[in-house]
């Protein structure tokens, strides 16, 4: 299939998530914390004096009986059998001084969930394979299914959270293109007079609606664009986000570039002469300020190990030259010598793109992927497995920095939905489904910690000082501490295996770990990867 008829087949899509791009990437360095043990210190709101009257909870690990009946001491977790919960807090009983911030009362926190009705909207999802991002319908259904756990086993203080849908006025498609700014603020005005304490619209949010809940006060997690430390801390303390974000994924690329690819050969390549050729490496991204952001650390990040790009293309994804744009940047990759591309600040559609375009041009080099989306740093096969049945030559030497998978229903966020949800309802598709629960599960971890008087200073006061993970969990190692809004710490690297087993769905075709599965923490990645060997990939020992 040539570009031209690829894009006119998946144009509506692209520029749907395009915006995704438009709006995935931008923000600079915090140091995150590499420990993996606890790091609760007491209650999240230790050094924040409460009003008088608000009865104190208790230190985190206390000894006592959870609301839930389990038996709380130090170290264990206030649901036992999860790796993302926080440290226990004994069951509370006193005054929690009503409401303390807007969208919170003596007995409710109120979420919201913008939705998007619209035929072009509709047009756009009916072009996507159906395990890939699931409905609005589904999204709610698997929320209020967390919610409903949540509610049971974490402490709230007297109060439980409430959600409340809403048909948002903006177009999506529009305020992701830099668009619709004011009908974006119309909606965080909605989600404000609903009551709203946070925002939890997962897809259907965008930077502009993001930036307007801020201004309005609401608490959100944005789960569909990558910005930089600075951006996120810059709204603060209204912005989290599961991670990882663009800084960790560029901490990623340049470490695996600069000790176990540059001055190698691209032995990953498919083509048999690029294959004995020394690595030369080109960066594609999309042309918009956050990407532009974004792509501008990682060639700084490159710099560090010495790598320069030899060949840099930016695209826009305008319907009039698009296709031009892809089949132009193509040739002068290839025109050049470049071994191995780096899609910064990727989207789930341009890379299918590109390298359906390399395919037809009989170019294949090595590719190296940012990871797809915030929402827990999940590989999502069956995203994969679409570009594969559309460049099965390309998607072949595919490597991105992710977290491989393991068997669905043993994942804590299906174990979740199933104790949550009603016998034969349906969730959103399998790694969709962990997009929710990363969030739902911060901002419950992050309510319990902050204790009876919720505000946002004290919501997050509470998350700098939540438990870190435990090891081998879904979304890898989550860890926090000061500053931190983004607690994605970990990631393997992954290579697509179109013979694999995927653990998400069952089909074939799924990514695989290399170095036997072993995970690097973002923030030492320099001194984890391994340095001067090719990478533990395709099935390659190094």
């Amino acid at each position: 299939m040539t570009v031209k008829k690829v894009v006119v087949r998946y144009l509506p899509f692209t520029i749907f998530i395009v915006a995704l791009v438009l709006v995935l990437s931008f923000v600079p360095s915090i140091s995150k914390s590499t420990s993996s043990a606890s790091n609760s210190s007491g209650t999240g709101s230790s050094n924040l004096s409460l009003p008088p009257g608000v009865t104190p909870q208790l230190p985190s690990g206390s000894k006592g009986l959870t609301v839930a009946g389990v038996k709380c001491a130090p170290g264990v977790r206030q649901i036992p059998w999860s790796k993302y919960a926080p440290e226990c807090e004994p069951a509370w009983h006193g005054n929690n001084g009503g409401a303390t911030a807007p969208g919170v009362t003596g007995s409710t926190i109120t979420i919201t969930y913008r939705e998007f009705v619209s035929t072009d909207l509709s047009e756009i999802y009916s072009l996507l394979p159906k395990q890939i991002i699931g409905t609005n319908s589904e999204a709610v259904t698997t929320l209020k299914a967390d919610i409903k756990v949540f509610n049971k086993y974490f402490e709230l203080y007297g109060r439980h959270v409430v959600l409340k849908s809403f048909t948002g006025k903006g177009d999506l498609i529009q305020e992701m293109t830099g668009g619709d700014q004011a009908q974006a603020e119309a909606d965080a005005v909605t989600a404000k007079s609903l009551g709203a304490f946070a925002d939890m619209s997962l897809a259907d949010t965008s930077e502009f609606y993001t930036s307007a809940l801020a201004d309005q006060h609401v608490i959100a997690f944005p789960l569909l664009y990558l910005q930089n430390r600075a951006a996120y801390r810059q709204e603060e303390p209204y912005i989290y986000t599961p991670g990882p974000d663009c800084d960790s994924a560029n901490e990623a690329i340049a470490a695996t570039v600069g000790n176990a690819m540059k001055g190698l050969p691209a032995v990953f390549a498919g083509d048999p002469q690029l294959k004995t050729k020394t690595r030369t490496f080109g960066i594609i991204y999309n042309d918009n300020p956050y990407a532009q952001t974004c792509e501008s650390d990682l060639v700084n990040s490159l710099k560090t190990y010495n790598v320069s790009p030899a060949k840099v293309g930016s695209f826009n994804f305008t319907p009039q030259n698009l296709p031009e744009q892809i089949i132009n940047i193509i040739e002068q990759m290839k025109a050049a010598g470049i071994t191995t591309i780096i899609f910064a600040d990727e989207d789930p559609v341009s890379p299918g793109l590109f390298m359906q375009q390399a395919q037809a041009d009989n170019y294949h080099p090595e590719w190296l992927f940012l990871p797809s989306f915030t929402g827990g740093n999940i590989d999502a096969d069956a995203l994969n497995r679409h570009f594969a049945s559309e460049a099965p030559q390309e998607m072949s030497h595919v490597i991105v920095p992710g977290i491989a998978s393991s068997k669905a229903s043993s994942q804590e966020d299906y174990k979740v939905f199933k104790l949550g949800a009603p016998p034969k309802a349906k969730p959103l598709p399998t790694y969709s489904l962990g997009w929710a629960y990363a969030p739902v599960m911060l901002l419950f971890s992050a309510i319990q910690q902050a204790g009876p008087d919720l505000t946002p200073t004290t919501f997050e006061n509470a998350f700098h000082h939540l438990t870190d993970s435990a090891p081998n969990g879904m979304f890898g190692q989550w860890n926090f501490g000061p500053n931190i809004v983004d607690p994605a710490a970990s990631f393997q690297l992954l290579w697509w295996d179109p013979n694999a087993i995927s653990n998400q769905d069952g089909l074939k075709g799924a990514m695989e770990p290399c170095f036997s599965g072993k995970q690097f923490l973002f923030a030492k990645a320099r001194q984890q990867i391994p340095v001067g060997s090719q990478l533990a990939c395709f099935g390659s020992n190094g």
